[in-house]
């Protein structure tokens, strides 16, 4: 087929149209005005066709186009609707966060602005710059914006609390909840719950709470629960005189001891340290007795078909805590022997009668 110079020219038009026409949809400006009667707002996005994308936010004066913010960003996460982008949408703490919200974030009465400038808070999740309003300005807040860059994305507001509320996390097993007042148009912290897995002893999820005190953030409680459904455990049973419970675990090939209270909180256990903490057990045909010593004192598990509970000697006085044996899970403890547990002693000395002949 011979291209000829009118051909060829109809091709460079439309390779300049299509050109054209990639360019203008990837590199767009957006307008958006409904947020406010008194500002509105501009998003530089350089490629629409990617879910993260550099691109710029501007906030200008309605009437006279005066810039008052303008906020650049590498990795803009812009959400679009009718051929515009999202406004004011916080879906906290892992949902959509659109790029511009404007709300009253120090409880003055007047609306501020919260610019994302990219992906810089908690496993690349949202960030923003905080820009105040002040004497028909909007200047930038270095503590607001903190609250908006190191946590999981950005911070919440309750008006009717006069609160914001933080959530950040390490990973599955670690959480970190925060609340703040506003004193002097600064966010301070008053409330604050940690929650997470206890790593030297994985069965084990620690609550710990702070709050302010007046003069400064304090540890007010911490709680350790055991996070093992009982049925799941080695051995355990109920002290229903106490509204205890005594459990045996598996950690990590180790045996564990956990005292429990009505709450499931953990308000003793052993070891503290598994490489010279030791068990000692001793079976019968008729019962089972479980041995470990402290430095102030040393317990003893029984175990028989009739009865269980635990006596603790300490300072040359034994106390008896009889549990109930219809509360008891796995029965006999012979079978921790089948554990190969690495801090377990002792003896099986079950003796077998001979079968009767015919």
């Amino acid at each position: 087929m011979e291209i000829t110079p009118k051909y060829m020219n109809r091709l460079i038009v439309s390779f300049i149209f299509f050109s054209l026409s990639w360019i203008m949809f990837s590199q767009v400006t957006f307008v958006t005005d409904s947020f406010s009667d008194h500002y509105y707002g501009k998003v530089y996005v350089a490629d629409t066709t990617e879910i993260l994308s550099p691109g710029w936010i501007a906030i200008y004066k309605k009437g006279t186009d005066k810039e008052l913010i303008r906020v650049e960003a590498e990795d803009l996460a812009v959400s679009y609707t009718n051929n515009s982008v999202e406004v004011n949408v916080k879906e906290l703490p892992y949902g959509e966060q659109s790029v511009i919200m404007y709300e009253d974030f120090n409880f003055d009465g007047i609306k501020d602005f919260a610019i994302q400038d990219g992906q810089n808070s908690c496993y690349h999740g949202p960030s923003y710059q905080i820009y105040l309003a002040e004497k028909g300005q909007f200047v930038f807040s270095d503590e607001f914006t903190s609250l908006a860059q190191n946590y999981c994305g950005m911070f919440g507001v309750s008006s009717e609390d006069k609160q914001l509320y933080t959530m950040t996390k390490s990973g599955c097993c670690w959480h970190q909840f925060a609340r703040f007042d506003v004193v002097q148009n600064k966010p301070r912290e008053v409330y604050r719950l940690e929650e997470g897995i206890d790593f030297s002893i994985p069965q084990f999820f620690n609550t710990t709470i702070f709050e302010w005190n007046g003069k400064k953030l304090v540890e007010t409680s911490s709680v350790r629960n055991l996070s093992v459904d009982i049925k799941d455990c080695l051995f355990s049973f109920d002290i229903p005189a106490k509204k205890k419970k005594v459990v045996l675990f598996n950690s990590d090939e180790y045996i564990t001891y956990a005292f429990l209270n009505e709450f499931n909180e953990v308000e003793y256990f052993y070891p503290n340290d598994k490489d010279t903490a030791s068990f000692e057990l001793t079976t019968r045909n008729e019962s089972d007795t479980l041995r470990f010593s402290t430095k102030d004192a040393q317990y003893i598990i029984y175990n028989t078909d009739t009865k269980v509970g635990i006596k603790v000697i300490t300072k040359g006085k034994i106390y008896d805590m009889p549990g109930d044996v219809y509360s008891r899970e796995s029965g006999r403890m012979f079978y921790l022997f089948d554990y190969g547990l690495v801090n377990l002693r002792g003896e099986d000395l079950r003796k077998w009668l001979p079968a009767l002949s015919d």
